[in-house]
């Protein structure tokens, strides 16, 4: 609360929750850029911010190690306008340890993390301000050893990160590393009273997972998968699942998002915004037997696609 209250006053960037002005999205071909306001607002969500730093601490003392003779160069692909993550680096850094470079498609939001390294006399721990779409973005001259980003809504829907690894990842040195170093979707069968319970506290994790039908793995991002297209060239290919027998009529489809930040670091199931269950209101009836097939769509609105159909067309 302390810095998102700081920074706002520093940039003039109140954020969306304060200011309904501020409640828009940029539309991209790979997903829902959140506006500045929005963007700031993220800083609100303590856990995920502390971790996030936690887990980059760690990563620029392995990379410091590896390249002693030069700084430990990181891309920070969509930093919103107060940049939360790379901030108290610069604090326990020189700018000969650690180099950022800052990106995002919003020009406010550049213009504000500009103005806060004016503020705080920073500017040298920064390499460049790009103004730019990260999952379209092609640095011509550089390498880093870091990639960070953090623009990914829950089950990956919505937001662009996925397009954004995927296009970030070959920028990055040999031994370099992303943040998070895997994100993975899975999908389970809930009652969706038990979820709601759940989500009251009135139910510990360990008796949701106790109720839940778990099924599989159903979307895995890291900086080495490979992914296989669709027919049509929108989405990836993922599983298809049969619906095992203990499943019923009170099922619904729900979407975990686990997100393991580095070895150390994990965001866990509903400790953060970006990790609250995902329900599939959306998907028809489905019985004991059927197939729940999934994708993800990468382009327009991107996120986990899924159908169901009887086991009889396989």
């Amino acid at each position: 609360m302390a810095l998102h209250t700081v920074l706002g006053m520093v940039t003039g960037i109140e954020g969306a929750i304060k200011n309904p002005k501020e409640k828009y999205e940029t539309s991209l071909p790979s997903g829902f850029a959140l506006s500045p306001g929005y963007a700031a607002d993220c800083t609100l969500d303590t856990i995920r911010v502390v971790k996030y730093i936690r887990a980059l601490q760690e990563e620029i003392e392995q990379q410091k190690e590896k390249h002693t003779a030069e700084p430990v160069n990181v891309l920070y692909a969509g930093c919103g306008p107060f940049a939360p993550f790379v901030l108290p680096f610069t604090w326990r850094y020189s700018p000969a340890d650690v180099q950022f470079t800052l990106l995002d498609i919003h020009e406010r939001s550049i213009d504000a993390v500009k103005e806060i390294a004016r503020e705080f006399q920073i500017e040298d721990y920064f390499t460049d301000f790009i103004v730019c779409d990260a999952a379209a973005y092609k640095p011509e001259d550089r390498m880093y050893h870091i990639l960070i980003t953090e623009t990914m809504h829950r089950a990956l829907s919505r937001e662009p990160h996925v397009m954004i690894i995927k296009n970030l990842t070959p920028f990055l040195t040999a031994g370099g590393v992303i943040i998070p170093e895997e994100v993975a979707v899975s999908a389970c069968l809930s009652d969706f009273q038990q979820e709601a319970t759940y989500l009251q506290n009135k139910l510990t994790k360990e008796e949701i997972k106790r109720a839940r039908i778990c099924l599989d793995t159903v979307f895995l991002l890291t900086k080495d998968v490979k992914y296989k297209l669709t027919d049509d060239g929108l989405s990836f290919k993922g599983p298809k699942i049969r619906i095992p027998d203990e499943a019923h009529d009170k099922n619904i489809l729900v979407l975990l998002t686990h997100i393991k930040l580095n070895r150390n670091v994990i965001i866990e199931e509903r400790e953060s915004g970006i990790t609250f269950p995902f329900f599939a209101f959306d998907l028809l009836k489905f019985k004991p037997g059927d197939i729940l097939e999934f994708s993800f769509r990468i382009k327009d609105n991107p996120g986990i696609h899924y159908k169901v159909y009887s086991e009889l067309r396989l």
